[in-house]
């Protein structure tokens, strides 16, 4: 029995097996609070999975070799070629750096294909891509361009401008991330100024997407210099919803998990015509813009582009699976959903200056709820929106119910004083007929006037 149980340890399988179960020992609390870049969910992703496959540039392992992907490949080398160029360090000296904080570079994707586990081709894919995104995000408002040929087809000003929307889309898809770690390292030793790397990186991210055509857009007076993100995605859903998390790494729930959905029984329209809530254009662009005071429920611009979809889905995709993140844009799009119920919806945000699309009003309301339905889950939580949510329900009820109790109390009172006794009856009907007559009697007169 006992030669049998060596001879069954012994073998290749058996041996892997076990090797692999004790690397388990490892997935502690600090390996999944590493984890930001994650695989989206087959469940989800085929929902609509354009949303999420890049259309121009892979970054990061997930989609890297993908054929349709390899013509950016080529130039990659030159991005890193011209970012070394105004460098006066050697690659050695990024590389280095790189490899310092391999190990939690590597910890923040999701189910890591054990390729990329070498250590060599992993740092070669971060330094490759981290100097692409720079050149790109320095490319338009930073004079970088200015370092290539004015027809070169990816960095010159022209071809930035011409392929923003897409190259944007494709930086902000959850599985097409790198860590904002390779970038700030990079910027470090490039710029020499280690303190200010994450806050020059912040200014280059919101000159990028200042002007961006999807839902939210950033601000000039926003205050960047005290976000810190995981990574592009991350560091765009701070600012769009105007929650800086100051610890990333350990990011807690701003809002108790509760088994409550959006459930807003009115769409705008109705809120306006029947219970007379007054709306207008909130004065923040981002989510904090969203509230309810007085009978007046202030909006930001709800903008519908052609990059609108792809980036509201990453959002929410990120928010569904990373530990700890909030629930913001996915209720933002529950919350939107229920208000834009009807063409008259769309219509009436749009008079109000509250929408920005050249799309029709007939579309608006079937493109959001499209949006609502590929999210593939129901947020649960308990936060501002769900606050206002349930304030626009209750003011609802409570102005629909004073008119009610006003027209049931005029016409007890009318029947009180009236209908009760049929003389006073008669007299109110000889009075009406009275009043009539003297109506039709004075018609002639002003018409002859």
């Amino acid at each position: 029995m006992g030669e049998e149980a060596t001879t069954v340890r012994n073998r290749d399988w058996v041996i892997k097996l076990e090797e692999q179960v004790l690397s388990l020992d490892n997935m502690n609390e600090d390996f999944w609070k590493k984890q930001s870049i994650y695989r989206v969910p087959t469940y989800i992703k085929d929902l609509n999975i354009k949303a999420y496959e890049p259309q121009l540039v892979s970054l990061g392992p997930y989609h890297h070799g993908i054929p349709k992907l390899m013509a950016m490949e080529e130039h990659k080398y030159r991005a890193l070629h011209n970012f070394l160029k105004r460098s006066d360090h050697q690659i050695s000296f990024y590389v280095e750096a790189l490899e310092e904080i391999v190990e939690d570079l590597m910890g923040s994707y999701e189910q890591l294909d054990e390729k990329w586990r070498d250590r060599n081709r992993f740092l070669q894919l971060m330094i490759l891509d981290g100097s692409l995104l720079l050149e790109i995000l320095q490319g338009i408002h930073f004079s970088v361009s200015s370092n290539y040929a004015k027809n070169d087809p990816i960095f010159s000003k022209n071809a930035l401008f011409k392929n923003k929307d897409v190259m944007m889309e494709d930086m902000l898809m959850i599985e097409n991330q790198v860590p904002l770690m390779v970038l700030t390292t990079l910027l470090a030793i490039q710029k020499g100024r280690v303190n200010e790397a994450n806050g020059f990186l912040n200014r280059l991210v919101f000159c990028f997407f200042l002007d961006a055509k999807f839902v939210f857009r950033l601000q000039p007076s926003m205050d960047i210099n005290f976000y810190k993100g995981l990574h592009l995605l991350d560091l765009t859903w701070q600012m769009a919803t105007g929650q800086r998390n100051d610890n990333v790494s350990e990011r807690e729930p701003a809002f108790d998990i509760v088994e409550s959905y959006i459930v807003l029984f009115f769409s705008v329209s109705y809120l306006y015509e029947k219970a007379q809530v007054e709306l207008k254009k909130s004065e923040t662009d981002n989510l904090n813009g969203i509230i309810f005071e007085n009978g007046v429920l202030s909006l930001p611009i709800f903008r519908i582009h052609s990059t609108t979809e792809s980036v509201l889905l990453n959002l929410v995709a990120f928010e569904h699976l990373h530990a700890g993140a909030t629930h913001q844009v996915s209720s933002y799009i529950d919350f939107m959903s229920a208000l834009l119920n009807s063409a008259k919806d769309s219509s009436l945000m749009r008079s109000i200056n509250v929408m920005e699309t050249t799309w029709s009003d007939e579309a608006v309301p079937i493109f959001i709820q499209k949006i609502r339905n590929d999210m593939g889950f129901k947020p649960k939580y308990k936060g501002r929106l769900y606050d206002i949510n349930q304030e626009l329900n209750d003011y609802f009820i409570l102005r629909t119910k004073k008119w009610k109790r006003r027209l049931h109390e005029w016409g007890s009172n009318l029947k009180q004083t009236y209908f009760k006794n049929p003389w006073t009856f008669l007299a109110l009907i000889v009075g009406a007929l009275l009043l009539v007559c003297t109506l039709i009697q004075t018609i002639p007169t002003l018409q002859s006037l």
